[in-house]
């Protein structure tokens, strides 16, 4: 993303902090918030997958 971005010429986005995020949309928001992070080498040695370009750089 972050690459995309600097291509146009944009900023990244802004982030809105967690509290505020609940404060407008409840505890819904907590999926969003939260980490979801799970093993790159577990992910590739459990499905086999292999990322077609190395970064969006140079794909």
């Amino acid at each position: 993303m972050t690459a995309i971005l600097r291509a146009l010429g944009k900023r990244g986005p802004s982030r809105v902090p967690a509290w505020l995020a609940r404060t407008v949309a409840g505890e819904a928001v907590n999926m969003t918030t939260i980490s979801h992070r799970i093993s790159n080498r577990r992910f590739k040695e459990a499905t086999g997958w292999r990322p077609a370009h190395v970064s969006v750089t140079t794909g």
